[in-house]
């Protein structure tokens, strides 16, 4: 296994940075939770209504943690490891079927292919994969980032992700999990109505309201509790990866990454064989 020894060093390269990058973001919401706080507003009374006092009371993000750049930084070498191991594998298979001193040019020109389309992927097989047999080609589609299946779904977040970090940081962000905060209690009236303002999977910042109730009561005296024990966790922002609203809005972090440390296992475990 000779030829797949820079490749596979490579990933185990990436996991080391992935479990220092989960170890960080558990870190990171151990102790630095979100802060709700409740602000009340007037209410205008509707016409005739025996009731004297109305109010609205809106919930809204006081305080919400801010992954600093490092956990982005961290982040992004993972990513590259990942990417670079599958580079590696081309590489190891190319000067594996080459019968002859490569160019500088074709050196330059090898690499996994990430293709839009099957056409570009055919295209530019000849020059990525060079001298690999036609056979282990058709592997190697079957991991493109056109191809309608979930391999081909977690290699366009790595093909987005890396050429991301190329560019710039990436930094997650934080989400809110569904469209429930908990227990709404109230004293000294009654809830009237309750208007959540977050879609399922939406990101939030300082500032950002939550939830809003109407109360309408005898007394001035209203008191409104909510429960806002919940769940959230980091999140790539939409900017990078815009996931389908049919299955899932948002696009959270450490699944997305764990498929892609599995998807990019798989395909360097069974390049076993070519060696």
């Amino acid at each position: 296994m000779t030829g797949l020894d820079d490749a596979f060093q490579k990933f185990e390269r990436g996991e080391k940075h992935l479990v220092e990058f989960d170890k960080r973001i558990v870190q990171k919401f151990k102790k630095d939770r979100i802060i709700f706080e409740i602000q009340a507003q007037p209410y205008e009374k509707p016409a005739g209504d025996p009731l004297i006092y109305w109010n609205t009371y809106t919930l809204y993000a006081a305080y919400v943690p801010v992954f600093p750049k490092e956990d982005g930084i961290l982040l992004g070498e993972a990513i590259q490891c990942f990417r670079s191991s599958l580079d590696y594998l081309a590489w190891a298979l190319a000067t594996k079927h080459s019968k002859r001193a490569l160019r500088q040019r074709e050196k330059r020109g090898i690499q996994f292919p990430m293709s839009p389309n099957r056409k570009q992927f055919n295209q530019n097989k000849g020059k990525m994969l060079l001298n690999v047999p036609p056979e282990q080609c058709a592997f190697f589609e079957q991991y493109q980032p056109y191809r309608r299946s979930a391999n081909g779904r977690v290699m366009r977040c790595l093909q987005i992700l890396s050429n991301t970090d190329k560019h710039r940081i990436i930094v997650p962000t934080v989400l809110f999990p569904n469209s429930s905060v908990g227990d709404i209690s109230c004293q000294g009236g009654g809830i009237a109505k309750a208007i959540f303002h977050l879609k399922p999977g939406a990101e939030i910042r300082k500032g950002t309201k939550i939830l809003s109730v109407i109360v309408a009561g005898n007394t001035a005296q209203q008191t409104v509790n909510v429960d806002t024990k919940t769940v959230v966790f980091p999140m790539f922002p939409k900017t990078i990866i815009k996931q389908s609203a049919r299955r899932d809005p948002a696009a959270p972090v450490e699944p997305i990454l764990k498929n892609i440390r599995n998807v990019c296992f798989e395909i360097l475990t069974k390049s076993k064989d070519y060696f």
